[in-house]
């Protein structure tokens, strides 16, 4: 027989199960940082992580239950075929999609009949928030489901693509959100909403194309703050839900001027916001309520189906 070795890219790596309870790790990979090809549990640690390929990637099941994880580069951020976020910190900056799930061995199509997108990417593909903190910037989408994602609780604050062949979320099967905090900003021409039939109220909002940095400030009849976010990047799109919003509301969002409070990934705590231009005053009676800036002519799907592309995307 013949033994031939081969130099690996990669930088923690099992063919099985990693389980990571705690400690500071610090990897800079030209392939994952953190790779399974079963499963990966996080319970704890710091770890700072730049990988020239996946932050960190399972083939089957990814469970993040604590830690503060920041991955400060990566093609794709984070992925697998489920990943369940329980816990914990995490900042993610992709050159692709943020936290992407999906089925190596799943077929796409376009349906003959309705000209849609399709895919037999199974159910089981499915991003779970249940806790913590989630950050995403990306260049591709930034939470991407061949699946479905479910929502409980936690807050997950989105800086999604500039171009419009991609969005801040992208699913094929359903969003269903109960409970947290959720702010997706980015580009308009393939933005989806959640698709959720729960109770839980969500505020659409289309512009026309601002730049970085820019406030988007939603308020509510009574003039309380109920979201002053300003995106890390160029935006035409937000979507925001948050225990806040009530049914039978009014809420009025405005664009621009400042806040005097103290700003965390772009996201204004405390504070007084002033000096923005109101683009639009909508009553919440459905599950999403959209408030369109005049002069945008088209928006991106809502709750609809995403489309194919690249790796990571659904179909892909």
């Amino acid at each position: 027989s013949e033994n031939t070795e081969t130099i690996s890219k990669k930088a923690i790596k099992a063919s099985s199960n990693i389980i990571i309870e705690g400690g500071n790790i610090k990897i800079d990979s030209c392939d994952d940082s953190i790779h399974s090809n079963n499963s990966i549990k996080i319970n704890g640690g710091t770890m700072n992580i730049s990988s020239g390929e996946d932050g960190i990637h399972s083939d089957s099941e990814l469970t993040i239950n604590g830690g503060n994880i920041k991955v400060s580069k990566s093609y794709e951020g984070i992925e697998s075929e489920v990943i369940n976020i329980n816990d914990g910190s995490i900042h993610v900056t992709a050159s692709d999609d943020g936290i992407n799930v999906s089925k190596a061995n799943s077929e796409s199509y376009v349906d003959t009949n309705s000209g849609q997108y399709e895919s037999n990417a199974p159910l089981k593909a499915q991003i779970n928030i249940n806790g913590g903190y989630v950050y995403v910037d990306s260049n591709g989408d930034g939470l991407d489901s061949n699946g479905n994602v479910n929502m409980k609780d936690g807050t997950v604050i989105v800086n999604g693509p500039t171009n419009n062949g991609n969005g801040s979320l992208d699913y094929d099967g359903t969003f269903d959100i109960s409970g947290g905090t959720l702010i997706a900003s980015g580009s308009a021409g393939m933005a989806q909403t959640p698709s959720s039939k729960k109770k839980k109220k969500i505020i659409n909002i289309s512009l026309t194309s601002q730049e970085a940095n820019t406030i988007v400030n939603v308020q509510s009849e009574d003039g309380k703050d109920i979201l002053t976010f300003a995106p890390a990047k160029a935006y035409q799109s937000v979507v925001v839900s948050t225990s806040n919003i009530k049914s039978n509301g009014k809420y009025s969002v405005y664009v621009g001027g400042s806040s005097t409070g103290k700003s965390t990934d772009g996201l204004y705590s405390d504070g007084k916001y002033s000096g923005g231009t109101n683009i639009g005053t909508e009553t919440v009676s459905d599950i999403i309520t959209n408030i369109t800036q005049d002069g945008v002519t088209t928006a991106g799907s809502i709750g609809g189906l995403g489309r194919p592309g690249e790796k990571g995307a659904p179909g892909g």
